[in-house]
């Protein structure tokens, strides 16, 4: 996957800084979010409207999406919110540690756990709605503290663990990457990614100047989609570590290399 929604009334949310060093982020309306993995700080379910909450619930009720739910939750009522049955409650226990991140909160439930303490206290657990609706993935554990910042590779690994691998979504990727064959423009956008030159209001121009060939917008603009489609560039451009292993394998460095001096020269290819 190579993003993650959060919504964008609330972006700003400190929590969503270490989650901004892991990941591409997309801000997203309620209304607005695709199907995949929303993720929230649990308190926001507090702040936001009753018809945006029911949206929300709404969409994660469609099978393969996943919200993910993390502290702070100070005591809120979260099987009401968001409408759980009454099948998990979050509980203040005194502080212990998970893999040396410090919790204060379990959660009191029958559903089977996700991660549990050494202590047989609950930390995080999936609920379903029933058996073909997507998950709500409720943690205790505080992996988007910022203060947390110098454990962030731990936190990242436990956060990649609560993360769902969607079966459906890595069949259509393999799906989807076999049918697209790739054209010269395809490896001209990767060479601009990984030359760090791409923006993407010019990138007829950029092809242009960097290959002295004339190319079509909408040609232009499709395969740039179909890279980030398929993870060898981030939605910016940016190139992604799959992009660099194309790079690497298909022996593209030396023009990458050639692009590089280009852009440092001002001038000649």
């Amino acid at each position: 996957m190579s993003s993650l929604q959060i919504l964008k009334p609330f972006a700003r949310r400190t929590e969503y800084k270490m989650l901004r060093e892991w990941f591409d982020i997309e801000e997203k309306a309620v209304g607005e979010l695709r199907p995949g993995v929303c993720v929230i700080p649990a308190i926001i379910l507090l702040k936001m409207s009753e018809s945006d909450r029911l949206n929300l619930i709404q969409w994660a009720k469609f099978w393969g999406n996943q919200l993910m739910v993390f502290p702070p939750y100070f005591n809120l009522d979260i099987s009401s919110l968001l409408q759980m049955n009454d099948s998990i409650s979050i509980k203040e226990m005194n502080e212990c540690t998970y893999e040396g991140i410090p919790v204060r909160e379990e959660i009191a439930t029958n559903l089977t756990p996700k991660i549990q303490l050494t202590t047989k206290q609950t930390v995080a657990v999936d609920f379903y709605y029933d058996t073909s609706s997507g998950c709500i993935t409720i943690t205790t554990l505080p992996l988007l503290d910022y203060r947390l910042l110098e454990q962030r590779e731990i936190c990242q690994r436990l956060f990649q663990s609560l993360m769902h691998s969607n079966e459906r979504d890595t069949k259509n990727e393999i799906r989807e990457e076999k049918q697209v064959i790739f054209k010269p423009v395809h490896h001209y956008l990767l060479l601009l990614s990984a030359a760090d030159v791409i923006e993407q209001q010019q990138l007829v121009p950029l092809i242009q100047n960097f290959f002295y060939l004339e190319v079509r917008e909408n040609e232009v603009k499709s395969a740039f989609a179909e890279l980030a489609n398929l993870h060898y560039i981030h939605s910016d451009g940016t190139i992604t570590e799959k992009g660099q292993q194309y790079i690497k394998e298909n022996g593209y460095r030396a023009f990458v290399r050639e692009i590089v001096k280009r852009r440092n020269d001002d001038g000649e290819w």
